[in-house]
């Protein structure tokens, strides 16, 4: 039997954050060759149930060679199995084509074919994508329902500035410079640990309200930078501690008061003021 050939035809219809696409068929096959097709489907699943009995094994459409899957494949879709529509929710910031890209309609065109689970790990590999949840809608759609990541803060990394969510993972670089209403991190590793000193900041109010970013040092401790030219050189361990030095009442008024300069804190229990013109800490 001859397959016809076949054109796919995509497009997208958008409906607020759903997206529909649709794949058509140029040319189908007649009445006869569908049940002709119907007829090879049940033999071909026939012939791998009888080579699974002999062969001791479970055997699943990934262990039968690729050229026998891929005619089951065009059998399937030409009988109406095929896979002709896709509608995708719940994304914002994810591409609609990576999202495509990861269900690879290309190469797959039925359900016989369709692999849940792996579908679901690559769309799941995509930066902004916390989890998706597949439906198979019968007889030709197929529902994906995608919920993204939040994004917590921007890194500056060297020459790039990336939106992060809460544990660090890369969601999309962004023009440096962009208004958006993130806190932000600087340095090597500051991604990793950006969740725990931000949280931690949040604590402590007047230090947050003046924080412009944070920067991580040498890998192992943070410096904030504060609106007014004051630094806070904070401790590699104990920061807590640190900043509850910084803002609780003492004699001559609290750390926090200080208008312009450094407070290093870096050694414990000792706390050195440097005027704003003395050069940063290492």
């Amino acid at each position: 039997m001859s397959t016809p050939s076949h054109h796919w035809q995509t497009s997208t219809a958008r409906h607020g954050r759903r997206r529909r696409v649709r794949v058509e068929r140029k040319k189908r096959w007649p009445v006869a060759s569908l049940a002709l097709g119907c007829v090879a489907i049940l033999g071909a699943a026939l012939a791998i149930s009888q080579s699974a009995m002999l062969d001791g094994m479970n055997e699943t459409p990934d262990q039968v060679p690729a050229s026998f899957t891929a005619r089951l494949d065009q059998l399937a879709s030409h009988i109406g199995l095929g896979i002709d529509q896709v509608e995708i929710s719940g994304q914002r910031f994810a591409s609609d084509a990576d999202i495509l890209d990861a269900v690879d309609l290309a190469n797959v065109r039925s359900f016989l074919t369709f692999n849940n689970a792996a579908v679901r790990a690559r769309i799941e590999r995509l930066p902004w994508i916390a989890s998706a949840t597949i439906e198979r809608r019968m007889p030709n759609e197929l529902g994906i329902l995608v919920k993204e990541r939040v994004p917590f803060a921007i890194w500056r990394n060297g020459a790039r500035d990336v939106m992060i969510d809460r544990t660090g993972r890369e969601l999309s670089a962004i023009v440096r410079g962009s208004a958006i209403e993130l806190p932000r991190v600087e340095g090597h590793n500051a991604a990793e640990d950006a969740t725990r000193l931000l949280d931690l900041v949040a604590q402590f109010p007047e230090v947050a309200v003046r924080l412009d970013h944070a920067e991580r040092v040498a890998g192992r401790r943070w410096r904030l930078v504060l609106r007014g030219d004051m630094l806070i050189e904070l401790p590699a361990e104990a920061d807590a501690a640190a900043l509850s030095m910084l803002v609780e009442p003492r004699a001559g008024g609290r750390l926090i008061d200080v208008a312009a300069g450094t407070v290093d804190m870096t050694v414990l229990r000792r706390i050195t003021v440097r005027p704003a013109n003395a050069a940063k800490a290492g």
